[in-house]
């Protein structure tokens, strides 16, 4: 049934299952090993990225070089949080111990989020995926109308200008206090009889001396480098900008516009080219699907989950795909269409 809304979104509680998951488990398990090589070099391989990015910059001088190296580092950023995301599911490294605490060292604490805090939203929203109520992804986007799409071209435009010049900076920060890890520092210092959510009870000990240590290591290093107004520049003002018009971008391709209910086709398959997969999809999250199918695949078996997936009837015919992101027949031109191309949306559609 073909409803008026004009962003995807049900109230079903938890997607249909369609697929035969008996016949799939020898294969998940197979794909759902973990390298801790793999992730130590994925990590190891962003922050030499910051880092060249960094120097390159502060060696030339040239406001050019400034820029781009901004416009880097936000790109690697994001890839920092999407190893974190793996960390959220315990599939970055094998020891649960190990994967946390780099989980929120090298990757969330410098994005500003706590990994303990994201894991608890992640959940739900993977076991409610596009639910209206019990989704924390979706209830973001019912409470923002700038996360909502399709929309004019003109529109989606001035919502993505609004993001690169900081015009959204109030609005994605209601978003990343749900994360941040300092409400549940406060919070432990606070004696209180009430009992809070999982997500937004008191920081853990182990919590405590993470942040701790990656503050004291911070301002230490800026300290002794001078590097405040580098830090500035070259790593507040880009998640400031850049940043959150890729997560927007990347967010809305995942699970707006025409995707449907069951498990399989609330989510969107994006064939993401070279510089896409650099910029707006690293670690293959592109595989946005599968990923939520079988979240215990780690991100580099995840092309090898698509291709499996494939094999079976019920993901190749119910599977929400697009070309590209940004290029013709991609997911900007299906979300932000010319005022020629408009045509009815399919959100809300039921699949049977």
């Amino acid at each position: 049934m073909i409803t008026s809304r004009t962003t995807a979104g049900h109230d079903l509680g938890v997607p249909r299952r369609v697929l035969n998951r008996r016949a799939l488990a020898s294969d998940i398990r197979r794909l759902s090993k973990i390298s801790n090589a793999r992730a130590v070099l994925a990590i190891g391989r962003e922050w030499g990225l910051i880092a060249v990015s960094v120097a390159c910059a502060v060696v030339s001088g040239d406001p050019l070089v400034w820029v781009a190296a901004g416009v880097v580092i936000a790109t690697r950023q994001h890839a920092l949080l999407i190893l974190m995301h793996d960390a959220a599911h315990g599939r970055l490294l094998t020891s649960r111990t190990l994967n946390d605490t780099l989980g929120d060292l090298l990757l969330g604490l410098p994005n500003n989020v706590l990994l303990r805090r994201y894991r608890i939203r992640h959940a739900a929203h993977h076991r409610h995926a596009n639910d209206r109520t019990q989704d924390p992804d979706r209830a973001t986007i019912e409470g923002d109308d700038q996360w909502q799409f399709p929309r004019s071209r003109v529109s989606g435009i001035t919502v993505f200008l609004r993001d690169l010049f900081g015009l959204n900076t109030a609005r994605t920060a209601r978003a990343v206090v749900l994360y941040a890890p300092w409400p549940v520092l406060v919070a432990r210092l606070q004696r209180s009889d009430a009992t809070p959510k999982p997500a937004d009870a008191p920081a853990t000990n182990a919590e405590v001396v993470r942040t701790a240590a990656y503050v004291t290591a911070l301002m230490l290093g800026l300290y002794a480098t001078g590097g405040w107004m580098v830090y500035l520049a070259l790593w507040i003002l880009p998640s400031m900008t850049l940043l959150p018009a890729l997560l927007r971008l990347r967010g809305i391709s995942e699970h707006e516009g025409d995707v449907g209910t069951d498990e399989v086709s609330v989510s969107r398959h994006v064939e993401a080219g070279m510089v896409e997969a650099f910029v707006i999809s690293p670690f293959h999250i592109n595989h946005h699907a599968a990923h939520h199918l079988f979240p215990s695949v780690p991100w580099y078996n995840l092309p090898a989950l698509h291709a499996r997936l494939l094999e079976e009837t019920a993901y190749r015919e119910r599977l929400v795909t697009a070309t590209s992101y940004t290029g013709p027949g991609g997911v900007l031109e299906e979300l932000m269409p010319s005022s020629s191309e408009q045509r009815p949306s399919l959100s809300g559609l039921t699949v049977r």
